[in-house]
């Protein structure tokens, strides 16, 4: 049963069974009664600036959903779906502490990282998945005086092994410090063998959605000394960067802040912009916890893709031309939306970011004394108010 290619026993809760009216379901099947996680893209963004956690209108959503009947159990008495789940994974745990079987052991450890892409088996298995997983990464050899980390090793070389961890890692719980040590021990030469998708997920998944705020168990001070590390030793290595290092930063709302701050932005020579953006990370990530919602909301609005700013465009950020307009016509500041943010500073001219500095009215920045003889015919008006006030 824990091994079948194709099991046709289900991992499944009995209730969505007696609701389909049906004996089994396919392990790979999609599940009708698994909640959809949709939530208002506007409500969302409203309560990350208010609060800095996004993801208070996703529980909402949910709660709407299990008042439908979505993802809510008929609570059986014999509570069969997590007897089979905790007999699953009690076997693979077993096989894997096994030093009698060491092919059985191996198989058992690629079969918990199959479990790990499966949705209903993490939402049905709960502490047991954690426990085998556990077991099966090294995290429990770690966990002793020794600190052997070799099955941990000898666990990422398996397709999907960093994954497992990772996807273990972003759902908290008391063995998360433990879980970051270890892959604070990855060096990029290490990095370099891991699939791309294992590398996008520690990059995006778990570093940068950690610090852009997206999970509640994760506090900066818990994660800055390890991010730092991580983020350093991927930037370092071989990895390519243009074709998975970028596409994640460029997505991430301290990937933005990061990028920002570099002077080799856009360099053709990739290396030494990886390796620029690698110099800035500590200081980078203790300036990013100290930082107001506001600032970091500024940034994660250039995070968003251009679909997705059109359809927020009530919360689109302004300029501070568009504040000083604001104030003239309230005649107070205190009237200003609270919402609102500041969209941060570029050239109005060729949208640079780097070198800027503020005109005389402290409205707008220019790269160069080139763009703002160019944009003077534009700015003029405005710069006229401004230096009367």
């Amino acid at each position: 049963m824990a091994f079948a290619k194709n099991p046709e026993f289900s991992l499944w809760g009995m209730d969505r069974c007696d609701r389909l009216n049906v004996e089994v379901l396919p392990f790979d099947a999609q599940d009708p009664c698994e909640h959809n996680g949709q939530s208002s893209e506007e409500l969302e963004e409203i309560f990350h600036r208010g609060t800095g956690c996004p993801g208070i209108p996703h529980i909402i959503a949910r709660c709407k959903e299990h008042i439908h009947g979505k993802n809510t159990t008929s609570f059986d008495c014999d509570m069969a779906n997590h007897h089979i789940c905790a007999f699953t994974f009690t076997l693979l745990e077993r096989l894997i502490l096994s030093e009698h079987y060491p092919d059985l052991s191996m198989e058992a450890r690629k079969r918990v990282i199959e479990f790990t892409l499966n949705s209903n088996a993490l939402y049905m298995g709960g502490e047991f998945i954690g426990q085998v997983t556990a077991a099966a990464s090294g995290h429990d050899a770690f966990n002793t005086e020794a600190k052997d980390t070799s099955k941990f090793f000898n666990f990422i070389q398996l397709e999907g092994g960093l994954g497992a961890i990772l996807r273990e890692l972003c759902t908290g719980g008391v063995r998360t410090e433990n879980y970051q040590e270890l892959l604070c021990k990855l060096t990029p030469q290490h990095l370099n063998s891991q699939t791309h998708s294992d590398i996008n997920f520690l990059l995006y998944e778990y570093t940068l959605c950690a610090l852009d705020g997206y999970y509640a168990c994760f506090e900066h001070d818990q994660i800055s000394k390890y991010v730092k590390v991580i983020l350093s030793n991927i930037l370092t290595s071989d990895i390519p960067f243009e074709e998975i290092i970028l596409p994640c930063l460029v997505q991430s709302a301290f990937g933005q802040y990061l990028m920002r701050k570099t002077s080799k932005l856009g360099e053709s020579n990739v290396l030494e912009w990886a390796t620029d953006l690698a110099n800035m990370v500590p200081a980078a990530v203790d300036r990013w916890g100290k930082m107001s919602k506001k600032n970091k909301s500024s940034h994660r609005w250039n995070s968003m893709s251009p679909t997705k700013q059109s359809r927020l465009t009530s919360l689109k950020p302004l300029t501070r031309g568009e504040e000083f307009d604001n104030v003239q016509k309230t005649g107070s500041k205190k009237e200003r939306n609270v919402l609102a943010v500041r969209k941060l500073d570029e050239c109005p001219m060729c949208e640079s970011t780097v070198n800027l500095k503020q005109c005389k009215c402290n409205l707008i920045s220019y790269c160069s004394a080139e763009c703002q003889t160019k944009h003077w015919k534009v700015h003029r008006a405005i710069h006229k108010k401004a230096m009367k006030c």
